[in-house]
């Protein structure tokens, strides 16, 4: 498995996970990082990620229209807004990289209940038995169940925040993205989220 960010070329070594360790795995999860029990290293590697989706965000996919020519799709559901709602590309799920923030699997929208989608944050995937070692602690994956059956793959998000802690929250950090962008603000959304679309108890 590659590990690609556009500041460090270089693969993250690759840790073992047991199979199905996390059915989702969120519930059991604190909502934030404990930053202070990752390594200096491990700390630099998320900020690398951290600042490589903040950089691409703005560049690569400035508008719902852009996105969608980048080749990012709805899952054919028509979503009751307001509401989180994930755009996937098939193409970067299936392209053998990971963590890279110029391709990510998928992107994370707040749809309002009036007015344009607005970017909150990019998920990553990486396949369902193993996780890259890179961020440590730092950066937290879960899985989900379809059918009665675990998915292929683990994700993460990346919250387009101010702070390193929010961006790699476990949950939706409503407070820390009201922050950063002006254009989104939180409703009560029509239908309940998945765990990490929720928002977080804040700190």
């Amino acid at each position: 498995m590659r590990v690609l960010l556009p500041t460090l070329l270089a693969a993250a070594a690759v840790a073992a996970v047991p199979a199905g360790a996390t059915a989702d795995g969120m519930d059991a999860m604190a909502p934030y990082p404990d930053l202070a029990h990752a390594s200096t290293a491990q700390v630099a590697q998320a900020r690398r990620l951290w600042h490589g989706t903040l950089s691409a965000a703005p560049h690569h996919f400035p508008s719902w229209t852009a996105a969608w020519r980048a080749g990012y799709k709805s899952l054919g559901l028509h979503p009751h807004r307001p509401v989180i709602y994930h755009l996937r590309n098939s193409a970067y799920e299936a392209d053998g990289a990971s963590l890279n923030p110029r391709r990510p699997e998928a992107l994370v929208y707040w749809l309002p209940r009036h007015g344009s989608p607005v970017l909150v944050g990019f998920m990553y995937r990486v396949p369902a038995t193993r996780s890259p070692s890179f961020g440590g602690p730092i950066i937290a994956y879960h899985r989900h169940e379809k059918d009665g059956h675990m998915g292929a793959t683990q994700m993460t998000h990346v919250w387009l925040t101010h702070g390193l802690s929010s961006a790699y929250a476990r949950c939706l950090p409503v407070d820390a993205l009201e922050r950063a962008i002006p254009a989104f603000h939180y409703t009560t959304t029509a239908r309940p989220g998945s765990h990490e679309s929720a928002p977080c108890k804040e700190m």
